[in-house]
């Protein structure tokens, strides 16, 4: 068993008995309570893309799981940019690397995924609603650095194994996480 598809169904165990998200919020909908470790935080250097654009959420998500997407079903379709990344504690990827993947671009439809010249064909998703705070606690990483807390998230699995889209983290509307070899990227829709 390879330490990816290892690594997604601890996730999903550590998710599976967590039960519904338990996300307090303090003052205006801030998010109070403990955060898991910081990772290093890389940001793209061109204007206008934060990463963050047009992110709106409601407090409390359920974390329960929700139905299997099919072809034909809304979500996260379009043109994305990688804009940024933050290294897990401990990455297989190293810094430099994981940089050279600002820019980069994918093309997301219910048939296929394209992304750096790569094309995987694709049967549509799988969907799982979950707790994003859960999920990046998972790996030991701050969920404040996606402006994740108090988000309901969709975790997205393909058929497009040994790829970094085989599964990614939808966080609605205009932007996903991809989790690839320890290094988190943040895609936004162009």
């Amino acid at each position: 068993m390879s330490k990816r598809v290892a690594l997604f169904l601890l996730v999903m165990l550590l998710i599976a008995t967590a039960g519904p998200a338990q996300t307090p919020a303090g003052p205006a909908g801030k998010t109070t309570g403990k955060t898991g470790a910081t990772g290093k935080t890389g940001v793209s250097g061109q204007t206008g893309q934060t990463g963050q654009t047009g992110v709106t959420g409601a407090a409390g998500s359920t974390g329960q799981a929700g139905a299997t997407g099919q072809a034909g079903a809304v979500g996260p379709d379009g043109e994305w940019r990688v804009t940024r990344f933050v290294l897990a504690p401990f990455p297989e990827m190293a810094e430099a690397d994981a940089a050279a993947w600002i820019g980069k671009q994918a093309q997301i439809s219910q048939d296929k995924i394209v992304f750096d010249g790569a094309v995987c064909k694709t049967e549509g998703f799988e969907r799982r609603h979950i707790d994003p705070v859960k999920y990046f606690e998972s790996f030991d990483t701050d969920p404040n650095l996606f402006a994740a807390c108090g988000l309901e998230a969709t975790l997205m699995r393909t058929q497009c194994e040994e790829t970094p889209f085989s599964e990614f983290l939808w966080l609605g509307g205009d932007r996903l996480v991809i989790f690839w070899e320890g290094a988190f990227f943040v895609l936004t829709k162009d």
